[in-house]
């Protein structure tokens, strides 16, 4: 299984929008029922939700199309064709990207489109939502039984997954780093470490010593 922990997606949030930003949205394409492609001329950005492979990364290789049609990418389409993306940036340091786009309508308006990549496992979703932050659209959807948190439909408010407040990574001092590391509860603490920088905290900081 890959693994994507919160500090890792904060490197790659800053390297997508380095290379994406202010770059013409010029096409998409679902390229399995769970992964889309969008591409800024010859830029390809993955986004996949797969349970065991939630990531996103730009594509060197040209991916395999589904032959589909459906109602998120016709949305997708009709909403953000010719916009330029303006940003992408994390929320804190949890696995949730959110890219913001600017698009220029017929009647010469600009209007303002954000979506949201969370990288959550099994609910791992990409979500459309307008400048008045409700859902356009959304990739998976979820009933009410299977998603109790929080509701997740075309036209309501958009909100953002239940996240335990932790400590910023930016924000710990070292007393509290080692008490949590040698007390095995830094997952629950800290923001942004995942179970494979966890278990191999000990060999980085012996390494670093060294």
């Amino acid at each position: 299984m890959f693994y994507i922990d919160g500090i890792s997606l904060n490197k790659i949030s800053s390297e997508l929008n380095e290379r994406l930003s202010q770059r013409k949205l010029t096409k998409f394409v679902q390229t399995t029922d769970l992964s889309l492609s969008i591409y800024f001329g010859k830029l390809e950005l993955v986004l996949s939700c797969n349970p065991n492979f939630s990531i996103c990364y730009i594509n060197d290789t040209k991916e395999e199309n589904l032959d589909t049609n459906n109602n998120f990418i016709t949305n997708l389409k009709k909403h953000l064709l010719g916009a330029i993306l303006i940003g992408v940036s994390q929320i804190g340091y949890d696995r949730i990207l959110k890219f913001n786009f600017l698009k220029l309508t017929e009647l010469g308006e600009y209007k303002k489109y954000s979506i949201y990549f969370e990288m959550m496992g099994k609910y791992s979703n990409i979500i459309l939502v307008n400048d008045e932050n409700k859902i356009v659209d959304l990739l998976k959807k979820f009933s009410l039984e299977e998603n109790r948190l929080r509701t997740l439909f075309s036209g309501v408010d958009y909100q953002l997954p239940q996240i335990i407040e932790k400590i910023s990574p930016r924000d710990i001092d070292e007393d509290s780093f080692n008490k949590f590391y040698n007390e095995n509860i830094l997952i629950q603490k800290v923001e942004g470490i995942g179970k494979f920088l966890n278990n191999n905290l000990k060999d980085l900081i012996h390494f670093w010593i060294s």
